[in-house]
């Protein structure tokens, strides 16, 4: 991932579906200290925190579902849901759910990260992708390394189109 062209060291950060860190240790060892991890497996949460004494870091990781993020409207800057998670949401009614969630938890200029396979053969995952979230920050879905901004997409890394 090309961090440095979207998140900034002050952003406040989600990774959801954190797991055991992976995504949240990496950021944070490149100076983003503002970022929280969630993640619905307390037994990933668990090798988490292990982490975070082991290392004396202060990252907040909190046990939550993606469809139902427990923190106030435009509370975050960035949000990330890596390691192809959104699709790991059963049923399309739940990751449209995570969706609405997350752009709630986003600030208005937020940026929404994310990856997920390449389904463009695929019916339904075409539908998902036009269908979106109407009237959001989060639009221009594609099949690869996402990231979306209102209105507009973002190239996953610099330089393209």
């Amino acid at each position: 991932m090309h961090s440095e062209k979207y998140l900034y060291q002050d952003d406040a950060i989600l990774d959801i579906g954190c797991g055991s860190g992976r995504t949240t240790f990496t950021l944070y060892k490149k100076g983003i200290q503002n970022i929280t991890g969630i993640d619905l497996a307390p037994s990933m949460l668990n090798e988490a925190e292990k982490i975070v004494h082991e290392y004396n870091q202060d990252i907040p990781f909190i046990l939550g579902d993606a469809t139902n993020l427990p923190f106030n409207d435009t509370s975050f800057d960035k949000a990330i849901f890596a390691f192809n998670g959104l699709m790991q949401i059963p049923q399309r009614q739940n990751r449209t759910l995570a969706l609405k969630e997350i752009n709630c938890i986003l600030k208005p200029e937020g940026i929404f990260i994310f990856t997920t396979h390449d389904r463009d053969k695929n019916e339904n995952h075409l539908n998902f992708r036009e269908q979106g979230v109407k009237g959001n920050k989060i639009r221009g879905f594609m099949s690869l390394g996402i990231f979306s901004l209102p209105g507009r997409y973002l190239p996953p890394y610099p330089n393209t189109t």
